[in-house]
C-alpha cells in the first residue's frame, strides 16, 4: 500500500483524471512512500505500520497487488469495478483483483489509529 499526493478531491494530477493515459505513471512517480510501501503478504494476518503525512496536501492510496496490478480508488482506472470501499471516517478497505476478485473487500484494510501533531 502506497499514498500519492493529487492537485484536487477528484484526484487530478498535473491536468491528468483518473483513467486517463498516463495518470498511472504520474501517480506511481507521486508516491510519498516509494521505498517503504505498507505491506502484507501473508493472507488472514494483520500488519501494522506508521506513515507520516504532511498536513495541507491530498492523498490517494494505491496497491501494487502480487501479480502486479496497480489499483487506485476511481473505477475509470480499473476497467470500471472500484477496488476501493470507505469504512467509517478512518478506514478503507480495498478488493485486490482486477475483474478476478470476490468482491469481499477484506484483501486490505487500512486505519488511521493516530494522528499525531508536529512540533
Amino acid at each position: 500500500l502506497y499514498f500519492y499526493t493529487v492537485d484536487t478531491v477528484t484526484g487530478m494530477i498535473n491536468g491528468l483524471n483518473p483513467g486517463d493515459a498516463g495518470y498511472t505513471d504520474a501517480a506511481m512517480a507521486k508516491r510519498i512512500n516509494p521505498n517503504n510501501p505498507l505491506m502484507n503478504w501473508n493472507s488472514g494476518s494483520t500488519t501494522s505500520g506508521s506513515l507520516s503525512l504532511d498536513g495541507g496536501s491530498i492523498y490517494m492510496p494505491l496497491v501494487i497487488t502480487e501479480p502486479g496490478q496497480i489499483l487506485i480508488p476511481n473505477a475509470r482506472s480499473t476497467d470500471g469495478y472500484t477496488h476501493f470501499k470507505l469504512q467509517g471516517d478512518r478506514s478503507f478497505a480495498f478488493e485486490d483483483l482486477k475483474k478476478l476478485g470476490d468482491h469481499d473487500y477484506n484483501d486490505g484494510i487500512f486505519t488511521v489509529t493516530e494522528l499525531t501533531p508536529l512540533v
